[in-house]
């Protein structure tokens, strides 16, 4: 995920909640737990076990895993489109 992602969903995060909450009305799925969307400025989570699950899952003490994908931006609705992840946007993507 790219510096700017994170920082603009941390930003919603704290202060547009709102946004966030519909984005995940909006969201279909759910997370198959694959490890594939855990990369932090392109390196890969090493709290990730050898089945890609990851360790502390309960705990998450970052942010960033902390809020699923949002239909926010385009480039996070592409990526998880690539990956094949649980999550989906049916319909128009990006509010």
């Amino acid at each position: 995920m790219p510096l700017a992602d994170y920082l603009k969903r941390t930003y919603l995060y704290y202060f547009n909640a709102d946004k966030v909450l519909n984005s995940y009305k909006t969201r279909n799925g759910e997370c198959k737990q694959c490890g594939k969307c855990c990369e932090f400025f392109g390196i890969k989570c090493p709290l990730l076990n050898k089945q890609n699950r990851c360790a502390i899952y309960r705990f998450r003490p970052i942010l960033l895993c902390k809020i699923p994908p949002l239909n926010l931006f385009p480039a996070e609705i592409e990526k998880h489109k690539a990956l094949n992840c649980g999550y989906h946007w049916d319909g128009k993507d990006v509010p």
